[in-house]
């Protein structure tokens, strides 16, 4: 089973909301909109002490020159999606009912909280790994190949397309061509290990970030980037179905069924030192994204 990341609500037919990049290029997240549109519950979360000891335990890391919280061990956000990720978790509720859309056509199809946010049918999800970034070449191969081998593991699984556009990766992240997110070394002070985004966050924040501690890390390598390209298709933890969180059940026959095998069950969490995606994770992933690619002979008109 799979949780999707984005406020919304068990997926049925016809209850999707396609990624447009143009649209995505907005640069406010979700929780910031919410949280302009009613002032009076940042009041209210900052006075509640459950919210300020989460806030004061939590490790914090500078990517590029902004200051993020790391939460729930490999989530990158900022203070208001904190805010709103303690709000629904409290209270076991999410937020769609505080937030009105403006008439902006470009917002209403950004953000409907009754569809499900996914990435566009047959956009193909380019990325580059910036050698530069890395501390030697042997690190930046080993990233190199477990990024070939997870996005080959989700390929397998369900309708979606990754390509590396290796002609990028000697450049530097500001010169990028051609490629939706970049992947990159960083040092985090062991912080954390590998860092991904979902795609309903604003364009600047897509990228794949990884620590210097990546190629000697004591967890598979290969399912740690298999993990995170989960995040990057939307879909939260696993273990989230606890608290609701921005997430919901992708799959509405099985979803009160808790998965302790998926992938998107994080280590330390019932998971193992190994995270595979797993029959549910397929069924999961293929009720957004439909089955693999590769099973299609695919025939052109022209």
């Amino acid at each position: 089973m799979l949780l999707l990341f984005g406020l919304c609500f068990v997926a049925k037919p016809g209850q999707f909301k396609l990624l447009k990049l143009a649209i995505m290029g907005y640069s406010k997240t979700l929780s910031a909109q919410i949280l302009e549109r009613n002032p009076s519950l940042i009041a209210t979360i900052e006075s509640m002490n459950e919210f300020v000891e989460l806030e004061a335990n939590l490790k914090m890391v500078m990517i590029d020159e902004e200051e993020y919280y790391i939460y729930e061990d490999d989530l990158l956000v900022d203070k208001e999606e904190l805010m709103i990720y303690f709000w629904e978790q409290k209270h076991q509720t999410i937020l769609s009912n505080l937030y009105k859309p403006p008439s902006s056509n470009e917002l209403k199809n950004l953000i409907n909280y009754n569809k499900i946010v996914r990435w566009k049918p047959g956009l193909v999800l380019t990325y580059s790994v910036l050698k530069n970034t890395f501390q030697s070449e042997s690190d930046y191969k080993i990233v190199k190949e477990a990024m070939k081998q997870a996005t080959e593991a989700w390929e397998d699984v369900c309708g979606v397309k990754f390509e590396h556009v290796e002609e990028q990766d000697e450049r530097k992240i500001k010169s990028l061509k051609g490629v939706i997110f970049p992947v990159r070394g960083i040092n985090s002070k062991g912080i954390f290990t590998a860092l991904a985004f979902y795609p309903s966050q604003p364009k600047n924040r897509w990228k794949v970030l990884i620590d210097y501690s990546f190629s000697s890390s004591r967890y598979d390598q290969l399912s740690i980037l298999t993990h995170v390209l989960g995040h990057v298709l939307g879909f939260r933890h696993e273990y989230g179905r606890d608290n609701v969180g921005n997430g919901m059940m992708v799959d509405a026959e099985n979803h009160k069924m808790y998965n302790p095998k998926s992938v998107m069950n994080f280590k330390g969490r019932l998971g193992t030192q190994v995270l595979e995606i797993s029959e549910l994770d397929r069924r999961g992933a293929q009720s957004v994204y439909g089955p693999s690619l590769k099973k299609f002979d695919f025939i052109d008109a022209d």
